[in-house]
């Protein structure tokens, strides 16, 4: 089948500009406000980050982690649109991660969870369906193509949301930026942005490699081969994968420790084991120790 033709998104330089005018201007998407308080509730870890960063990193650093994070929203909006499977959102998140932090080492990241990036991105497609008609429409008409055809369509009915994330993202910075740095200081963040965000035939190739590569049933992996049982844990002790409190006590929660001291359900660590079969799978979800021997991926014949 012949490649459908890429639709052309917003190039580097008219982003860097949108982030200009939003510096100078202090200029506001109608909805950015509620996209701004969204991500704040949903995606908390995000400005833990950032926050740490905005004031211990250079703009160089702050702008080429936010180019990949804009990256990573544009890829997260694309595969979103198109319906998958709820583990195949988790372990992609999981090598978005890996990705992210391998193109910005100057920034801290620990504690950042993309999935919770991933659930902000489905609740605004959700909303625009609501808002725009036509955006609605062209939703439903997703599901008239198939394959490449419909990454195509996916690509290009992204952009509303990507930028609606990306306003929202910036808009809930803005003070924080003013208030360290100069006007000279944010046009080097703007350049190391620019230069960092990668173009359509990029993002389509990324999401076509995790949406039509599907892997084979790969063989299960025990829990219990590299973790053991736990009968008693702080108070408030979470599970990071589920984020409910566990309790050790109840008959019905099993409960797990791993080598690097860190606990789960069982059922939640199992789960994340046999989610995929991506490099990520054998790590730990909270400290990504690798647990036992990494899995590779075995594309259908």
């Amino acid at each position: 089948m012949t490649k459908p033709v890429l639709p052309t998104l917003l190039d580097g330089r008219h982003r860097q500009l949108n982030l200009y005018l939003h510096w100078k201007l202090k200029y506001r998407h109608r909805t950015s406000g509620l996209t701004s308080y969204l991500l704040q509730q949903c995606f908390p870890s995000l400005f833990q980050v950032t926050h740490h960063s905005l004031t211990y990193c250079t703009q160089d650093q702050n702008g080429q982690f936010f180019g990949a994070l804009y990256n990573v929203i544009e890829i997260l909006a694309v595969l979103i649109l198109q319906r998958p499977s709820v583990d195949t959102v988790f372990a992609y998140c999981a090598e978005l991660q890996t990705h992210l932090r391998t193109r910005t080492p100057g920034v801290r990241q620990g504690g950042l969870r993309l999935v919770h990036l991933a659930q902000c991105v489905q609740v605004l497609i959700e909303r625009l369906s609501v808002e725009q008609r036509l955006f609605a429409a062209r939703e439903v008409q997703l599901d008239s193509f198939r394959g490449e055809e419909k990454l195509a369509h996916a690509l290009e009915l992204s952009s509303e949301v990507v930028e609606r994330v990306f306003e929202g993202l910036m808009d809930a910075h803005h003070e924080g930026m003013h208030r360290v740095w100069t006007t000279e200081m944010y046009l080097k963040f703007a350049g190391a942005f620019r230069n960092e965000l990668i173009d359509e035939e990029s993002v389509y190739r990324r999401v076509q490699s995790a949406m039509y590569k599907p892997e084979k049933e790969l063989e299960g992996v025990s829990v219990e081969a590299f973790c053991i049982a736990v009968d008693g844990l702080p108070a408030s002790t979470v599970c990071s994968i589920c984020l409910i409190e566990m309790d050790a006590s109840r008959s019905d929660q099993s409960i797990v420790g791993t080598k690097c001291a860190h606990f789960f359900h069982r059922d939640c660590l199992s789960n994340w084991v046999k989610s995929s079969g991506t490099r990520m799978s054998p790590t730990c979800p909270t400290c990504r120790t690798v647990l036992f021997e990494p899995r590779e991926k075995t594309p259908f014949i």
